[in-house]
């Protein structure tokens, strides 16, 4: 990780102190996947000021470049707006639309941006989001929750049901008609033992898994 030496002193102790990041208007800069990624760094006075004097417009443009660049603003919970959404400070007439506006069209370029309470918080963020990066795939959005059954455990066919709401097209209803119409349509063709074979598989999630999904030829016992 790549940190520009106007930082403070603990965030260049996470990484290598460099000018390059300035090259792509970042603060922090580090590949992941032979590609770079980018955070500005933004202290909320800061952002205003660079709002006004147009240099995160600037910075905005330089970090189209990169495969993915961040704003992250530092401090956001601190700022101060009167009843009538104005920033509290005489040197800065800002408003809270205004401000929403310029960080809609900075997201609208591309940049994401994020926020954090501190320093310290920043410096956590940063080191996240490159092990974030660094991660070939990420899983977290495509894993549908687990069935939830009426008195807190899921019986049989609320295993099935779920199971063929993962079909496409195939909601809660359409699932529910299925199995009292045709019953199961789907069953393991293999035995408990080769699923036993299986590395990460013990006996009590096989069972599980077999009830879950009856064997083809099973009757379907509703």
């Amino acid at each position: 990780m790549l940190i520009s030496p106007t930082e403070p002193p603990a965030l260049r102790k996470i990484g290598t102190t460099s000018l390059r990041p300035e090259t792509y208007g970042c603060d922090v800069l580090f590949a992941a996947g032979g590609k770079w990624f980018g955070i500005q760094r933004k202290e909320f006075k800061d952002l205003i000021h660079s709002m006004q004097d147009g240099r995160l417009g600037q910075q905005v443009s330089m970090m189209a470049e990169l495969e993915q660049a961040m704003v992250v603003i530092e401090g956001w919970q601190d700022a101060h707006w009167t009843t009538d959404g104005r920033l509290s400070d005489r040197y800065a007439k800002v408003t809270r639309a205004q401000l929403r506006g310029l960080l809609w069209s900075v997201r609208d370029r591309g940049v994401w941006v994020d926020y954090t309470r501190d320093l310290a918080d920043t410096i956590a963020l940063c080191q996240e989001w490159e092990r974030w990066c660094r991660k070939p795939e990420h899983k977290s959005l495509s894993t549908r929750p687990g069935p939830v059954g009426k008195w807190g455990r899921a019986d049989n066919r609320e295993w099935q049901e779920h199971l063929l709401q993962g079909l496409p097209g195939v909601g809660v209803e359409l699932a529910g008609r299925i199995l009292d119409q045709v019953g199961m349509p789907l069953g393991w063709r293999v035995t408990e033992g080769e699923l036993l074979g299986v590395q990460g598989l013990g006996k009590g999630k096989v069972e599980k898994m077999m009830r879950a999904v009856p064997r083809i030829g099973e009757i379907n016992d509703q």
